[in-house]
């Protein structure tokens, strides 16, 4: 997962897939890197922005898609999201996905 030197990244749910960096790009003129999983919580975007304060990212731009499904009982799903990220998932969960 690359997303240094990207001037916007996009958190979200399937819903926001259809935000293709290729067209963001076009129109804004900005390198754009689309973190969206299937199925995307607040929880999922916690983890990915975890990474990227880690990762010393720091996009001009975050582009974050809120929904009612957003904040749902199931705020996280941990199995979506890319192994690379079980360092920044919460304990418990990191041991379910790596399990």
């Amino acid at each position: 997962m690359k997303i240094n030197n990207t001037d916007i990244v996009v958190l979200g749910s399937s819903r926001a897939f259809t935000l293709s960096p290729e067209y963001m790009e076009k129109i804004t003129g900005y390198g754009t890197f689309n973190m969206s999983v299937e199925g995307g919580r607040a929880g999922d975007f916690a983890v990915q922005l975890n990474y990227m304060l880690n990762s010393k990212v720091v996009p001009e731009v975050l582009v974050v898609e809120v929904s009612p499904e957003t904040f749902a009982a199931d705020y996280l799903n941990p199995d979506l999201q890319p192994l690379a990220l079980i360092p920044y998932m919460p304990v418990d969960m990191a041991f379910t996905v790596a399990d």
